[in-house]
C-alpha cells in the first residue's frame, strides 16, 4: 500500500497577467476591451478581478479570419 500524505512544496507564480491586446477595427474586441477596462478599474462599480481575467481570456481567444495573400 502506498503511504499518503502531503507532497512537496507548491510554488505559485507571482507574475501579473498580461494585458490583453484587442484587434484594431474588430467591434467584438472593442466591446470586450471596454468591459475589461471597467472590470480592472477599482473606482468603477463593475470592478471585478475575476471578471477581468475571464474577459482577458475571451479577448485572447476571439477568432479573426486570416488575411488572404495573393
Amino acid at each position: 500500500m502506498r503511504p499518503t500524505g502531503m507532497s512537496g512544496p507548491v510554488f505559485l507564480s507571482t507574475s501579473v497577467p498580461r494585458t490583453p491586446v484587442p484587434v484594431d477595427g474588430c467591434a467584438v474586441c472593442g466591446a470586450l476591451w471596454q468591459q475589461y477596462v471597467d472590470a480592472t478599474d477599482p473606482r468603477r462599480a463593475e470592478f471585478c478581478r475575476s471578471r477581468a481575467t475571464d474577459i482577458a481570456v475571451e479577448i485572447s481567444r476571439h477568432p479573426h479570419p486570416k488575411r488572404m495573400t495573393r
